[in-house]
C-alpha cells in the first residue's frame, strides 16, 4: 500500500523503491540527530558561558569548517566515499558518547563547550554534503529529478521529529541522555550505508583524478573572481550566512534570556527548530509552486530578505 502511494506520487519506479527507501531513511536519522543535538549544545553554550561567547563561537566553527573542508577533500581524493562516511558516522558516534558520559558526570568546562558547538556545526555541513555525493553516485540526473523529492521529505520528517524529540524528552531526561540517544540515531545509518553502497555496483570508488589533468577547482577564487555569475552567488551566499548569524545571536540572546534552566532552554530550541521545519515544508508543498509560478524566480528569492527587513523594522519600533 506505501509502496504504491509512493510511486503513484513520487514516480518512483520499479527497482528504485528498495534504495531510494534506505536512502530516505539514512537522511531520516542523520538530521534528527543533528536537531536533538543542535538544541542541546545551543542551551549547554548559553546557560554555561553566555550569549556573550557567541560571535567567538561564529569565528571558530568558520575557522574549523575551513580547515576540515580541505582535509575532507583530500580524504576523498584517496580514500573510497564509503569508506569516508563509514569513519564519520563511527567518530561521530564515539564523539556524541564521549560527551554524553562527560555531561553525565558534570566533568565539562568552556572548553568542551566550544568543542562540542563546533563540532555539531562541522557535522552538519559534513553529514548533508557526504549524503548528497552520494546520491549523486547512485542516481543519475533523470532518476534525480524522479525520486530526490521523496528522499528529500526524509529531511524535512527528521528535522521535525528530532526537534521535537529534544523539546519533549529535555526536560525529562536531561541533555546528557539526549546525547546518548543521538548516538544511538547513527548506528542504523552504518546499516543502511551498507546496504545503500552494496545495492549497484558503482563506478566511482574514489575522487582521483588522472595525473596532469588540470582542474578548475585547483585554483576557486580564481574561478569565481572570473566569473561574473559566480562572484554574485558567492556575495549572496556571504550576505546570507551574516544574516543569518545575526539573526541566530538575536534569537539565541532572547532565548537565554527567557529560560535560566538549561534543560528548558533545550526544549525550547527544540520545539521551535522542528516547528520551522514543519513550516519549511507546509511552504514547501502548498506556496512554493504557487508563488514560483505566478511570480517568477526573482520575486520569490526577494521574500526573504523583505519578511526580515521586515521583522527588523517591527523590532526596532517595538523591541
Amino acid at each position: 500500500m506505501f509502496k504504491e502511494l509512493v510511486k503513484r506520487i513520487f514516480d518512483v519506479r520499479e527497482g528504485e523503491f528498495k534504495v531510494s527507501f534506505w536512502m530516505l531513511l539514512y537522511i531520516f536519522f542523520v538530521i534528527a540527530v543533528l536537531l536533538i543535538v543542535k538544541p542541546t549544545v545551543n542551551s549547554l553554550f548559553l546557560s554555561e558561558l553566555g550569549v556573550k561567547q557567541l560571535p567567538f563561537a561564529f569565528l571558530l566553527v568558520a575557522v574549523l569548517a575551513t580547515a576540515t573542508s580541505f582535509l575532507y577533500t583530500k580524504a576523498v581524493e584517496r580514500f573510497a566515499l564509503n569508506q569516508v562516511i563509514k569513519v564519520t558516522l563511527l567518530s561521530s558516534i564515539a564523539v556524541l558518547t564521549l560527551i554524553g558520559a562527560l555531561l553525565s558526570f558534570k566533568l565539562y568546562n568552556g572548553f568542551l563547550l566550544y568543542f562540542f558547538y563546533c563540532w555539531v556545526a562541522i557535522y552538519a555541513v559534513l553529514s548533508a554534503s557526504q549524503f548528497w555525493v552520494l546520491a549523486n553516485l547512485i542516481y543519475n540526473v533523470r532518476e534525480a529529478k524522479r525520486v530526490f523529492g521523496f528522499i528529500g521529505a526524509g529531511a524535512i520528517l527528521g528535522g521535525i521529529v528530532g526537534g521535537y524529540l529534544a523539546s519533549i524528552l529535555a526536560p525529562w531526561i536531561g541533555n546528557e541522555n539526549l546525547i546518548f540517544i543521538a548516538a544511538l540515531f547513527l548506528i542504523p545509518c552504518l546499516i543502511l550505508l551498507g546496504n545503500i553502497w552494496g545495492f549497484k555496483e558503482l563506478k566511482i570508488g574514489t575522487y582521483r583524478r588522472p595525473k596532469n589533468t588540470p582542474s578548475t577547482l585547483d585554483k576557486p577564487f580564481k574561478l569565481i573572481f572570473n566569473s561574473k555569475h559566480l562572484t554574485y552567488i558567492a556575495c549572496i551566499l556571504a550576505v546570507s550566512v551574516l544574516v543569518a548569524k545575526l539573526v541566530d545571536y538575536m534569537f539565541s540572546d532572547f532565548a537565554a534570556a527567557a529560560f535560566k534552566d538549561a534543560d528548558e532552554l533545550t526544549s525550547f530550541f527544540g520545539f521551535w527548530f522542528s516547528t520551522f521545519n514543519l513550516l519549511s515544508l507546509v511552504v514547501q508543498l502548498f506556496l512554493t509552486q504557487r508563488i514560483v509560478g505566478i511570480w517568477g524566480v526573482g520575486f520569490s528569492l526577494l521574500l526573504l530578505p523583505l519578511g526580515i527587513f521586515g521583522g527588523s523594522v517591527f523590532f526596532l519600533i517595538l523591541p
